[in-house]
């Protein structure tokens, strides 16, 4: 009896594995859409209702909490299971892309550069206060 299961489990494990379940995912797109760049190797479609994102030769989507992929614009939608979601579409903020045009993106990179200029000077004026500091003990 063991044997007999242990081959069912074992015959029944590939077919399980090559199975892909298409989801009914209809974007409606008749060409490919136009997409924008928001971060390295990531690109978002441009002023969309919903984020889809564009990375590694695939579509990406997100409903219902979970993901779906497709290599087609035109559909073939497949849960992502045990594709991995790439690192950014799971840690963006939802809903930030919706809508994203490309001008948004140089503004957003604008306002990133000045923040990382900005944490750069506070680095630099408490690095040179301790400096400051040190050489007054030394003087004690």
């Amino acid at each position: 009896m063991r044997k007999l299961l242990f081959a069912a489990v074992l015959f029944a494990a590939p077919a399980s594995a090559l199975a892909q379940v298409h989801v009914a995912v209809n974007l409606g797109w008749t060409a490919p859409p136009p997409v924008v760049e928001v971060s390295p190797g990531v690109q978002v479609v441009q002023d969309y209702d919903e984020e889809v994102f564009f990375t590694n030769g695939r579509y990406w989507v997100e409903r219902g909490g979970a993901w779906y992929w497709t290599q087609d614009y035109r559909g073939h939608w497949i849960p992502a299971g045990p594709q991995p979601v790439p690192l950014f579409l799971r840690n963006h903020h939802r809903g930030q892309y919706r809508h994203w045009k490309h001008v948004e993106r140089r503004h957003a990179v604008r306002i990133e550069r000045a923040e990382h200029h900005e944490a750069v000077r506070r680095a630099e004026v408490r690095h040179e206060r301790r400096e400051e500091r040190r050489e007054e003990r030394h003087r004690h």
